[in-house]
């Protein structure tokens, strides 16, 4: 990763973030922590700068989530 590369994807991913705790506190919950899968994508040409693209879904196993203080997990759900 280069620097530019490493910056672009804390950006990624801070922006993922708040995108995801905006549309869960929607519902009530709050978003405690989670993760997401990231691969880079090949600039436009082929040899442009490549960019991030999100490679694997976000759902209930992929985040920790609280409703009312109390954890709103998968175990939770089965």
């Amino acid at each position: 990763l280069s620097t530019v590369e490493w910056e672009r994807l804390i950006e990624t991913a801070t922006l993922t973030a708040y995108f995801l705790e905006d549309v869960h506190g929607r519902m009530g919950l709050e978003l405690w922590d989670g993760k997401i899968e990231v691969a880079f994508m090949p600039g436009e040409d082929g040899d442009s700068e490549r960019s991030f693209m999100l490679v694997d879904s976000i759902g209930i196993d992929e985040l920790r989530l609280l409703y009312g203080g109390k954890s709103f997990s998968k175990e939770f759900l089965r």
